[in-house]
């Protein structure tokens, strides 16, 4: 499998917001998130986030609704992004960046 790149134009409107610390993809829509560069807590969060996700929450509702049952993981990713949302350092991008 290939590693797919980023398109230059997104890459640089991400960077106008600051210091990246990681891009994170759906992998269903393959929506992009940036996370930027905050402090220690903060970037720890951000990646534990990015480890245990593979569906940003549009995607992540629509199999949620699919599947009834609820496991233990996924009540620990809903701490994590409680916590970025706390901080107010997870927000999601329009759906004007289509991916390569």
């Amino acid at each position: 499998m290939a590693l797919k790149q980023i398109k230059p134009e997104l890459l640089k409107e991400f960077k106008k917001k600051g210091d990246l610390l990681i891009i994170w993809r759906c992998e269903r829509c393959y929506k992009k998130i940036p996370f930027y560069k905050q402090n220690l807590f903060i970037d720890n969060i951000s990646l534990a986030w990015a480890h245990n996700h593979k569906y940003c929450d549009k995607c992540e509702k629509k199999i949620k609704k699919n599947n009834s049952g609820f496991e233990e993981e996924d009540i620990k990713n809903l701490r994590i992004t409680r916590l970025l949302k706390k901080y107010e350092f997870y927000e999601e991008l329009d759906e004007d960046y289509l991916y390569v």
